[in-house]
This record gives C-alpha cells, structure tokens and sequence, in this order.
C-alpha cells in the first residue's frame, strides 16, 4: 500500500507547480498501490505486452490457479500469485497449456529463473543496476522494467520518458503539447520523486 511513503516532501515540490497544484488538493493523501511481489509484477507485465487487458486478465487467473497457493476462510478460496520455484518447476509444454502463447511462456519461465535467485538488491541496489538486471531478462524490455521498478518495486525515483501515454497525459495537465524534452524538464524538477508524479499525473489524466 506504499503507506511508509512520506509524501509531504513531494507535495512541498508540488505545490511550487501551478499547474500540478491543483493535483495534488484532488489526490492528497493517495499512495500508489504496488503488486505485492516484483516477480508478479514482473510476470504482469510480460503479460500485457501488445495484448488485449482482458485476455491477460484471463492468462494470469488461469496461472494463478494452476499454480499459485491458496486458502479458504468461510467458504470463501484466497488465491496467491505462485512462487518463481513453482514456475521453475513447471514443465514447459504445462505451461504452454495454461498461456496459450510459447513467446510469453519462454518469457515467464526466463523471469522465474531470474526471480528465483535474486535477494534484497532488487530494493536496495542502485537504480540503474536494479533496471539494467530486469532488462536482461529475456521478454523485459526498458518500458518493463521501468514498470516494475515504479508499480512493483516503489522505487519512484526515475521515470520512463519514452512513455506516450505520459506525454499525453501531461500535455492535458499542463494544458500544451508537450515533448518529451518538456516533460523531461518538468519531471527533473521533482527529483526523488518524479515517479509519483508521473502516477498522480496518469490517475487524474
């Protein structure tokens, strides 16, 4: 739930930007909501690459429940997204049957292998190695791993410029078609923190 977050410092920044001010009076107090694991995230992402929401939605249900853990409570079943192990395990023509796709299976199997034998770096490392470590994965790209670094890992401190949708997003905030030099410049004044406006940038655009 990112609620360690302090974001008084952020908003401190905020509230110096005229046209992001009002954001944050519409948002106070919203904390973004990560995956809980990078490794779900990370397989979140491998599976909405050039794919239909829904039908990812779909592939990662069928994964967790093929072979993901779970528990009843009051005859309600609580399923968790499965361990990288459980995937390691997998055979890979087993796997192929619950995706329906041999691309993002390999991918899925290269991201569990990867998962499987990482420790605390991934939050602790430095930004550049913790995002050149997930674009070697094979099926994680630089928009992926800036993904999972923001929406997985928390780590808000860099932002993927090359993201259109950002540029979009942005240029109706700030009420001009803005480059991606432009938002560069607006980004680079929020520092450690340019993550978060970015993500408070999208949720009200």
């Amino acid at each position: 739930m990112s609620l360690d977050d302090d974001l008084l410092p952020f908003y401190e920044t905020g509230r110096k930007d005229q046209k992001f001010k009002p954001m944050i009076e519409q948002l106070y107090g919203f904390h973004q909501v990560k995956f809980p694991t990078p490794f779900e995230g990370t397989c979140w992402a491998i599976l909405t690459q050039r794919n239909a929401m829904q039908i990812a939605k779909r592939m990662k249900a069928k994964l967790v429940e093929s072979y993901g853990t779970s528990l009843e409570i009051d005859g309600i079943t609580y399923r968790a997204f499965p361990e990288p192990t459980k995937l390691i395990e997998a055979k890979e023509d087993k796997l192929m049957d619950v995706i329906k796709n041999s691309r993002r299976t390999k991918y899925l199997i290269s991201a569990a292998e990867a998962f499987g034998d990482v420790d605390e770096f991934l939050r602790t490392g430095k930004y550049e190695d913790v995002e050149a470590w997930l674009d070697n994965i094979n099926g994680i790209g630089s928009w992926s791993a800036s993904f999972v670094m923001l929406r997985s890992l928390g780590r808000m401190e860099r932002l993927n410029l090359d993201d259109r949708w950002l540029h979009q997003a942005a240029s109706k905030v700030y009420g001009k078609d803005l480059s991606p030099e432009d938002v560069h410049e607006i980004a680079d004044k929020y520092g450690q923190w340019q993550g978060y406006w970015a993500h408070y940038i999208r949720a009200v655009a």
